[in-house]
């Protein structure tokens, strides 16, 4: 029979004398004071805040965000393409502020995965594949427009064949 008064969520059963407790493993990286000091410089150069203090609650959340595995080149990526924004009009000046940018992780990490994909698109395909004409005996390299579908660069290849 279970004592718990309705409407509780389940708690875990308390544990009896004697049970032995699994140990959880935490990775943890160390993180000194000295790159929690360039970072803060970083961050105040390129958000032109200079005269702001590194206090012990923006040490604290520069230390959590650096637990998070985020980079120099993060914040300078991010940086840049939040200023982007600025610039063009669709973002204010707010989204540098540090409460808005460092202290809430998950919103970084959002503007870091947007930063990416806008200021660092996949290479571009080339226009034209080379592929190998044979026409009896003969063999020559043509150029031939890109498609992704293969049929179609079947039917190219077919109209090659042709001539």
């Amino acid at each position: 029979m279970d004592k718990r008064p309705q409407g509780l969520p389940h708690w875990p059963a308390p544990r009896t004398q004697g049970e032995t407790h699994q140990p959880i493993t935490v990775i943890s990286m160390t993180i000194t004071p000295e790159a929690i000091q360039e970072i803060h410089s970083l961050y105040c150069s390129l958000s032109n805040q200079s005269g702001l203090p590194l206090r012990f609650d923006r040490q604290r959340w520069w230390n959590e965000w650096l637990q998070c595995g985020f980079s120099k080149e993060d914040l300078k990526l991010v940086v840049r393409y939040l200023r982007q924004g600025i610039h063009s009009g669709k973002r204010n000046q707010g989204c540098l502020k540090f409460s808005n940018l460092i202290c809430q992780v998950d919103r970084f990490e959002e503007e870091l995965f947007e930063a990416r994909r806008v200021l660092n698109p996949r290479p571009n395909q080339p226009r034209y594949i080379t592929g190998t004409q044979v026409v009896g005996d003969i063999q020559r390299q043509v150029e031939v427009p890109r498609s992704s579908d293969p049929i179609d660069i079947a039917k190219i290849f077919a109209k090659f064949r042709e001539k």
